[in-house]
């Protein structure tokens, strides 16, 4: 059988195994195959992958024609693949664009994915993901926290700049700030990936990350306490802890104090005094309220 009738059996799909073979050793069946398979990833209504081709082909046939076109082909094959990936790029962001949805200072939000599964975002958090291929891939970006009500499917995957979460059908929260990560179980069985390392918690079980070192605990928390306006910490740093003060209120800090020291203790978002006496009293230290949104923080003299 000649080349072109291998060609028009193989776009046709009806090669036999010999036949596959023998396509496969042509000298441009690579070329070919490239092209094609490059061209399959597009989804527009209005490409047409046949005429395309034997356009290409066509103008592939006639390329050993004149020798001085020779370089010439090999050059524009290459060019032809350029384009190729960069049409894929701009589909890529043009017809499946990211969904972003992000919080500010003190707010809290809540929304559904498109499988329905439930995010609630703390203050100053964002999500990222994209709900054109949910479906295949339920994967989103994190920056910040967020508390995830998982319907049952496909593997649901969080990722973050400190570590990854995977999980099947569960509800957990997660809290990835700089140089803090943190994951909570309160439902089912949840995967946490950092460093290369794999960690399997189970309902009632956390797992902190802090200055490069991790800890398993324990959570009686049902839900996270931030969802019914309250920060609970258990031994973190209070640099941490004056952080997420500035996230749920609409202030500046300064302080003179010791921030790697090790808080265990609450505060609540409704009230700005209250939760400044529940940091301060249990550590020794003071505060000032210079403005209406600059606080000091200071040890306390004897």
């Amino acid at each position: 059988m000649n080349a072109e009738e291998l060609e028009k059996k193989w776009l046709n799909n009806t090669l036999s195994e010999d036949e596959k073979r023998q396509f496969n050793d042509l000298e441009d069946a690579e070329y070919k195959q490239f092209i094609v398979d490059a061209s399959a990833r597009f989804k527009s209504s209005n490409f047409s992958r046949p005429s395309g081709f034997e356009r290409f082909n066509k103008a592939y046939k006639t390329r050993g024609k004149n020798p001085e076109n020779a370089i010439g082909w090999k050059s524009a094959l290459r060019v032809a693949a350029m384009v190729i990936l960069s049409l894929g790029i701009y589909y890529s962001i043009v017809f499946n664009p990211a969904t972003t949805i992000e919080t500010d200072i003190g707010e809290k939000r809540t929304v559904s994915l498109p499988d329905n599964s439930i995010v609630t975002l703390n203050a100053v958090s964002e999500i990222e993901f994209k709900a054109e291929d949910w479906e295949e891939k339920r994967t989103l970006q994190l920056d910040g926290e967020a508390y995830f009500k998982v319907n049952k499917g496909s593997t649901f995957q969080v990722t973050t700049d400190e570590g990854m979460v995977k999980v099947l059908g569960t509800e957990f929260s997660v809290k990835a700030r700089p140089g803090f990560f943190q994951v909570a179980c309160f439902e089912g069985k949840v995967e946490v990936v950092h460093d290369y390392k794999n960690h399997i918690l189970i309902g009632g079980q956390t797992f902190k990350l802090s200055k490069n070192k991790y800890e398993e605990g324990h959570t009686s928390q049902k839900i996270p306490a931030w969802t019914k306006n309250m920060s609970i910490f258990d031994a973190t740093p209070v640099h941490e802890v004056l952080a997420e003060l500035k996230r749920q209120y609409q202030i500046e800090i300064t302080h003179d104090i010791d921030a790697s020291r090790l808080f265990s203790g609450a505060f609540v978002h409704n009230n700005l005094e209250n939760a400044l006496i529940s940091i301060v009293e249990p550590m020794n230290l003071t505060y000032e309220i210079k403005a209406s949104n600059l606080i000091e923080i200071h040890e306390k003299k004897d």
